[in-house]
């Protein structure tokens, strides 16, 4: 996980919320309901959480949450190709009394382009404590 610092995300502002990817929208659905991820839910202590649990961070709601998650992760947030394209998409999400953090390949404008590379999922409790975390 990402060095946090305090203030803006390396001068992006993230308003405060990322916005939610249909990519990232897919991954914490599967991680709540696929059985593939039998093993992590129980290894994190979420095997009772359910889909209609999942709630994306929003500003108007959760700007303290959001802003947390900021600074945990802002070399992710602001980390740009040379082209000035930013390299990752980043969603937070509640699920019961849990965050989960999703972080992807931000995939270009550019119709011809593809960006592959690891996804990420971050567990944290209510109060913000690290987990565990899982790539692929």
């Amino acid at each position: 996980m990402p060095e946090a610092t305090e203030g803006k995300a390396g001068g992006i502002a993230v308003s405060p919320c990322p916005a939610e990817t249909d990519h990232n929208k897919r991954i914490i659905h599967d991680f709540i309901t696929s059985p593939d991820w039998q093993q992590g839910r129980q290894e994190t202590g979420t095997g009772h959480l359910t889909a209609a649990q999942i709630t994306l961070l929003k500003a108007t709601e959760h700007t303290s949450a959001c802003e947390t998650f900021n600074d945990k992760f802002q070399e992710s947030l602001t980390a740009k190709w040379p082209d000035g394209d930013l390299k990752n998409d980043l969603s937070y999400y509640m699920v019961g009394n849990y965050f989960i953090v999703i972080e992807t390949p931000h995939q270009p404008d550019e119709p011809n382009a593809f960006v592959t590379g690891e996804s990420y999922i971050y567990i944290f409790d209510s109060t913000f404590n690290y987990i565990k975390g899982y790539f692929y």
